[in-house]
């Protein structure tokens, strides 16, 4: 936009010189002329004559010629090519144009009106080479009167002086039309200009508020992850919490652990099918303040028992007053699957090994698991009531005499 700006200004400034030099010439060529009809025919027609063409010279003729030259076209042709037009193109090019596309859009309004008063101006031009050419008339017929003056004694050497002066005043005419129209156009231009001044104002500021408000849209965002923070931490506090209440309430501190196992047609199916083949119970204590452990079970069993039979396993787990106890841990356990009709329950029991690193201290989470992988046949779950409802016990007993 800027570019073609200048190339039109460019274009402005080129016309106007050459309507200067056009206008200079035209001039010149007029007095000379005068000059020359005046001094060839003498004092027998130098009055009549001579008033004519010093009038055709130095009359409306001269005065619309010199005001084309020097007159208001010729400064508002200045001004438009160093005025208000183009710091417009320049201000809009430079400050708007990345904002308000409506801008750009006036612009080129005020480009195409440009344009318009570069198109009268070729009509201008046009008329005066018109006015050229009859003002050379003007002189070869006062040339030719004068010849048939001194030939014939004609006293009426411009019979036809009227219509000249007609045309000049039809000229001059024109030309305020066109100074009346290029006045126009500077308040145009002047209203534009403000327009321009107006929407860059708007811009500054619709960006300074743009700019607060991305400001605190990042104080906000900055704000909502602080609070989603503190929200994950509560929520994992709240977690813990919720689960060491779920853990004192099914927590035992006497030894004994009595685990319930819901949804075992589910269990079973997911370990069956590799989903899920095991899962821990919660953890029971022999003592307030003794070791703390837990039972894991495989509903599918687990290696020699894997498809045929339930596999159960005793697990010892760290503890807080794991550093006030004896170890190796050494406290007889015993396994029960229970019948729950009480008829016959499935028991195991062994004695732990002190040399197995499942009965050391331990230094992680809890101990690798101990028991038995072919606890109970799978096939033995349908003889007595170990499922009822969909339901499964499971018991285990640690010694705790001799603590």
């Amino acid at each position: 936009m800027k570019d073609a700006a200048v190339s039109h200004l460019t274009l402005l400034l080129a016309i106007v010189m050459k309507l200067s030099g056009d206008v200079q010439n035209l001039m010149s060529e007029g007095r000379a002329a005068s000059g020359t009809v005046a001094s060839s025919m003498g004092r027998a027609v130098s009055e009549p004559v001579g008033s004519v063409v010093e009038a055709a010279a130095s009359g409306p003729v001269a005065s619309f010629l010199g005001r084309a030259a020097s007159g208001p076209v010729a400064s508002f042709l200045g001004r438009a090519a160093s005025g208000p037009v183009a710091s417009v193109m320049e201000a809009a090019a430079s400050s708007t144009a990345a904002f308000f596309g409506d801008s750009e859009s006036t612009l080129r309004n005020l480009l195409s009106r440009v344009e318009g008063v570069v198109e009268e101006n070729k009509d201008l031009r046009q008329r005066l080479r018109e006015q050229s050419e009859r003002l050379t008339s003007v002189e070869r017929r006062t040339v030719s009167l004068r010849n048939n003056s001194n030939e014939g004694g004609n006293t009426s050497p411009f019979p036809n002086s009227d219509p000249a002066s007609t045309t000049q005043a039809e000229v001059a005419r024109r030309l305020v039309n066109v100074e009346n129209k290029a006045a126009d156009h500077d308040i145009l231009l002047v209203e534009n200009n403000k327009i321009v001044e107006d929407v860059r104002r708007q811009n500054t500021f619709l960006q300074r508020q743009l700019e607060l408000s991305q400001e605190n849209v990042k104080r906000l965002e900055r704000r909502v992850e602080s609070q989603d923070h503190m929200l994950a931490l509560r929520n994992v506090a709240l977690a813990d919490l919720e689960e060491y209440i779920r853990q004192q309430e099914v927590s035992s501190y006497d030894g004994i652990l009595l685990w319930k196992i819901s949804d075992f047609a589910r269990r079973r199916s997911d370990a069956q099918g590799g989903r899920q083949t095991s899962f821990y119970s919660p953890s029971f204590y022999t003592s307030r303040h003794g070791y703390k452990m837990c039972a894991r079970i495989y509903l599918n069993g687990d290696g020699m028992g894997k498809g045929t039979h339930i596999s159960l396993f005793f697990v010892v787990m760290r503890g807080q007053y794991d550093g006030l106890l004896r170890w190796p841990f050494r406290q007889k356990v015993n396994l029960m699957i229970l019948d729950q009709e009480n008829i016959e329950h499935v028991t195991d029991a062994f004695r732990p090994d002190p040399n197995s690193s499942s009965f050391q201290r331990p230094r992680r989470e809890m101990n690798i698991a101990s028991g038995c992988p072919l606890f109970f046949p799978l096939s033995d779950l349908d003889k007595h009531a170990y499922v009822r409802d969909d339901t499964l016990f499971v018991k285990i007993i640690v010694d705790t005499s001799d603590l």
